[in-house]
């Protein structure tokens, strides 16, 4: 879970109870308008002068709205639909209020009963429908379940993204790590070597010391070679000597880089807020119609002295005079935001920025080297 934001996390878990609850909304007004409509074109179905002669007009709207709920499958799964039909008048006439069984062992009048039928109808009808989806039906919590999956779906992919960069991060370290082991060993056995042949340069140096002396009283005709053989040496040892020392700094440069690897997590970490405060704050004094990202204000810390000028002319040229800034490319960021622009500067600087409504923001500045890093970055914004 180390590699997951907090807000990322939360969205997942707050938001399907959310998409719930308006989806049950939006589904209950989505069916009604669709059922209103069907049942509008079959409820009056059937009501030829000779079936009006026959049934009241009750039954035949109850047997054809009857029929049309029968269809509706969604009723089987939760879906509560709640029809009535009222006169103009407002009398019922669906569902019916009560059933008047005293009259069915007689034939009804055909005449009479046309009548009060046509009747009803030139009173007008008035068709209204409800559908509620309850709470904790198998409709209902399909709903839930599908929202549920979904977001696990997104958290799920939110990990695995999260866990490659991470672990590519760790991979990267290792590799350099292991990279200046190795070079460190090599300086090492050098140093090795070295060491030795200063011994047996050191012994030689002696051993020629002592036969010059010994054939100093013999010949003195071979004095000045001797001594010239001498000095060639002595040079030797010195430059040896002085190489030798050469690459003992080189050992602990590269100590002292290993050391700064090997505390990477720890330094990276404590934050270097003075200077980036410092700069914070005079960009904010000199560049008005600009906002500096902490990151980009922490890239430009990084860059060379040689390329924090060359940056710095760019800002200024952004702060005033932002129309003339040639656009390398244009990285598009996500749905409804800002399309970010690229630009160069010292052929190897790259300054990223978005236009808003007053102002230009700078999201982050690096070079080169840095860019997969920053595109990995203004992904995420």
């Amino acid at each position: 879970m180390k590699h997951l934001s907090f807000k990322l996390l939360a969205l997942c878990i707050l938001l399907p109870p959310f998409l719930y609850a308006f989806s049950l909304s939006g589904l209950e007004n989505l069916l009604q308008k669709r059922y209103l409509a069907q049942i509008q074109s079959v409820y009056t179905a059937g009501t030829s002068p000779s079936l009006m002669a026959r049934r009241p007009l009750e039954e035949i709207i109850a047997a054809n709205i009857d029929a049309y709920l029968e269809k509706v499958w969604l009723r089987r799964v939760g879906v509560v639909v709640q029809v009535t039909v009222r006169t103009g008048q407002g009398n019922p006439v669906y569902p019916a209020a009560y059933a008047d069984h005293s009259q069915e062992w007689r034939m009804p009048d055909p005449l009479a009963l046309a009548s009060t039928n046509y009747q009803l109808l030139s009173q007008g009808l008035q068709l209204d429908l409800s559908v509620i989806i309850p709470h904790n039906t198998l409709f209902a919590n399909a709903i839930l379940l599908l929202l549920t999956m979904a977001a696990l779906l997104a958290l799920w992919h939110f990990y695995r993204a999260s866990a490659k960069t991470a672990q590519a991060e760790a991979d990267r370290s290792n590799t350099e790590i292991q990279r200046l082991h190795g070079i460190k060993s090599e300086f090492e056995r050098h140093l090795e070597s070295l060491q030795q042949q200063r011994t047996e340069l050191e012994g030689q140096l002696k051993q020629i010391r002592d036969e010059l002396q010994a054939e100093k009283s013999k010949a003195d005709a071979t004095e000045n070679e001797m001594l010239e053989a001498l000095t060639a040496l002595e040079i030797q040892l010195l430059r040896k000597v002085d190489r030798q020392q050469e690459l003992e700094n080189e050992i602990d440069q590269l100590k002292g880089r290993l050391e700064t690897l090997d505390n990477e997590e720890i330094s990276n970490n404590r934050s270097k807020s003075k200077p980036a405060e410092s700069a914070a704050r005079r960009f904010g004094t000199l560049y008005k119609q600009l906002t500096l990202n902490e990151r980009a204000v922490k890239g430009f810390l990084e860059l060379p002295e040689d390329m924090k000028i060359k940056a710095e002319e760019m800002l200024q040229q952004l702060n005033y005079e932002p129309d003339k800034v040639l656009v390398k490319r244009k990285v598009f960021g996500k749905k409804n935001s800002a399309t970010v622009l690229e630009s160069l500067f010292a052929y190897k600087g790259r300054i990223y920025y978005r236009k808003t409504a007053n102002k230009i923001e700078i999201l982050a500045i690096g070079t080169k080297h840095t860019q997969t890093r920053d595109l990995a970055f203004l992904e995420k914004i």
